[in-house]
């Protein structure tokens, strides 16, 4: 019989495992090392702490979870062999042994020797990491308990987790804290997480971010002296930043763990292919050393000394001969930047008066962005969109920018400037995306160009900018007006909607999701409370326009999402004939289903499904008067 306390277990024996030692202790379960007396080999035994009988839905989670993580195929997964119940109701799982060493004690070994993880590595562990995640992400799981201590090492370094599985207690009363129990650091749990909030896929980077400071600074972000203050402000971070803690890296490795310790959940990766990515740019730019030198801060102001004056001679003398080549051109394929920020288009239309009014002069500033260029990627020269769609403003700046500066993305009409956004913080990487909607651009027409430009947030002054890139913006009246319709015959029961020009949502689960059909009672926000995910996530799964389910609907769900017990729908019989389907109405992203007429099984199937006698469908209802 297990025992309440689990660390006295030793010697017991559970099925065919006999315990021989306490490993961890976690939330709501016990890891420990025991031998299967049968097979002759070590595994590792995860036991819940409580009982089915105390609490019903916690262990039917357990069970749930640690049958998706036994599907689940990830290098950085341990493997799930077995799941069953202690005699007395307590659930466990078979995890295969692994000659391990868990990542806390590693990085206790690397601080006692004051030898910090080499950057590359610590990124290359953290990916694997991050890989392993993306997976069970896919299959409806979130690591509830993310730390080092939980995380194993093989052998050979590589990661492995363990505990995947173990579901969170919701019944528990969580005491919202912003830093770990020694309160001069940050804790490994999410913000979201310390106030009692579900976790999200966000949750789990936040969580990953630090341990990736951990291991490239020797400890966790450092707090500020007064706890209560550490977020005055929206969205900024006032822990101690990783450059302070550990100068000399790639200005990329600065930004991915910035990227991952926002408090808001929006500002930071959304998914972890997302973070991957920005992994492999910072991998590719730390194996660079002149590149990882020059985001020293005080060696871009020494050689800001030497080299801007240097600059500022160049661009003077090649500026005359520039100007001078300017004026000897075409002015139908002139561009340049006037005294005032406006540019002159050559496009034909206006640069008669754009020449008259401006002299052209070249763009530049006393610093180092001259050296630095921005490249633009999306749209691409002479692109056209329409008002009705949405333009991506792709752009790459290989630094971080420094502080009160900002990119403004500018929209130009002839020598009229109009300003569409700015963005201080990268969406991946080294790369920007501003998103505009079209309905919300000033012009439209052929002869429009956009560009971007560093400012200062205060003084707008101009330190780079991109080449005018030519595209042209159709009025949304262009698209708006309807197609003829052509004369319809007679309809017939066989005859089928036409065609409409919805875009159609195709509906794919992820692995591990199972297809289930609701029920009386059921609803889209239980299904996705027993899976621990957003309910937008079985909305945008299933291609659902809203929450409003029907009985008899079938929809994809993850294995922790279905109930305790299911029973298959009665067969129809004479005396309990099958009611009618209800009425199908066409969605965007669903598509009307047709009557089925196939024969009745012979028994009922795994997953219950609606039935319909053999014989010819009933004519139409004929309407009751009223």
């Amino acid at each position: 019989m297990v025992a309440r306390d689990k660390e006295d277990l030793s010697g017991q024996q559970i099925g065919n495992y006999e315990i021989e030692s306490h490993i961890a202790a976690r939330k709501v379960s016990d890891l420990f090392l025991a031998r299967d007396v049968k097979l002759e080999r070590l595994v590792f035994l995860e036991v819940l702490r409580v009982s089915e009988d105390e609490d019903e839905d916690l262990a039917e989670r357990f069970r749930r979870r640690m049958e998706t993580v036994s599907q689940l195929k990830n290098p950085a997964i341990a493997v799930v062999s077995d799941i069953d119940v202690t005699e007395d109701g307590y659930p466990y799982a078979i995890i295969d042994y692994f000659p391990y060493q868990t990542l806390a004690d590693k990085i206790a070994e690397r601080r006692r020797q004051q030898e910090p993880f080499p950057a590359i590595d610590s990124l290359e562990l953290v990916k694997r990491i991050a890989q392993a995640l993306g997976v069970a992400h896919e299959a409806g799981l979130i690591h509830h308990d993310l730390q080092p201590e939980n995380i194993m090492l093989r052998e050979d370094g590589s990661p492995a987790l363990i505990d995947l599985g173990v579901p969170v207690d919701t019944g528990s009363t969580m005491v919202p804290v912003m830093a770990s129990p020694d309160g001069a650091m940050l804790g490994y749990a999410s913000p979201e997480e310390t106030e009692g909030k579900p976790l999200t896929p966000r949750s789990n980077i936040y969580s990953l971010g630090i341990i990736l400071y951990e291991l490239l600074a020797g400890h966790r972000p450092n707090l500020p002296n007064l706890p209560f203050d550490i977020f005055p402000h929206a969205n900024m971070p006032k822990e101690e930043p990783l450059e302070d803690a550990r100068p000399g890296l790639a200005g990329e490795t600065y930004r991915l763990v910035r990227n991952c310790l926002w408090r808001q959940e929006w500002s930071r990766y959304e998914t972890t292919d997302e973070m991957i990515t920005a992994i492999e740019t910072a991998i590719f730019a730390e194996q660079e050393p002149p590149k990882a030198a020059a985001w020293s801060p005080q060696r871009n102001r020494s050689l800001a000394v030497i080299i801007v004056p240097i600059a500022l001679l160049l661009v003077g003398i090649l500026g005359f001969f520039l100007l001078r080549g300017l004026f000897a051109r075409d002015k139908e394929t002139a561009l340049w930047e006037t005294p005032n920020g406006t540019a002159a288009i050559g496009t034909g239309v206006d640069d008669a008066t754009a020449t008259s009014t401006s002299t052209p002069t070249l763009a530049g500033s006393a610093d180092m962005s001259d050296v630095l260029s921005i490249s633009v990627l999306f749209p691409g020269p002479f692109r056209e969109f329409s008002q009705s769609e949405t333009i991506n403003f792709d752009w790459m700046w290989p630094s971080v920018l420094e502080s009160g500066r900002h990119f403004v993305v500018y929209l130009f009409d002839g020598s009229r400037e109009y300003e569409l956004g700015t963005l201080t913080e990268p969406n991946n990487g080294a790369v920007y995306r501003l998103q505009v909607m079209g309905k919300d651009l000033p012009v439209t027409g052929t002869g429009l160009a956009w560009q971007i430009r560093l400012e200062d947030i205060i003084s707008s002054e101009v330190f780079a900018s991109s080449a005018l890139v030519p595209i042209s913006i159709r009025p949304l009246e262009a698209n708006t007006t309807p197609a003829p319709q052509a004369p319809t015959a007679t309809a017939t029961p066989e005859d089928t909607p036409a065609p409409t020009e919805t875009r159609v949502c195709v509906v794919e689960p992820p692995a591990g999701w199972v297809l289930y059909v609701i029920r009386e009672g059921d609803a889209l926000s239980g299904l996705a409370q027993r899976a621990n995910i957003p309910v937008e996530t079985l909305l945008e799964i299933n291609c659902l326009p809203d929450v409003l389910l029907s009985i008899g609907q079938e929809v994809w769900v993850p294995q922790a999402a279905l109930p305790p017990t299911r029973t298959p729908m009665p067969l129809p019989t004479a005396t309990n004939p099958p009611s009618p389907p209800p009425p199908t109405a066409t969605t965007p992203g669903n598509t009307p289903v047709p009557p089925p007429n196939t024969a009745v099984p012979s028994a009922p199937t795994a997953v219950p499904t609606a039935v319909v006698p053999t014989e010819e469908p009933p004519p139409p209802p004929t309407p009751i008067p009223p």
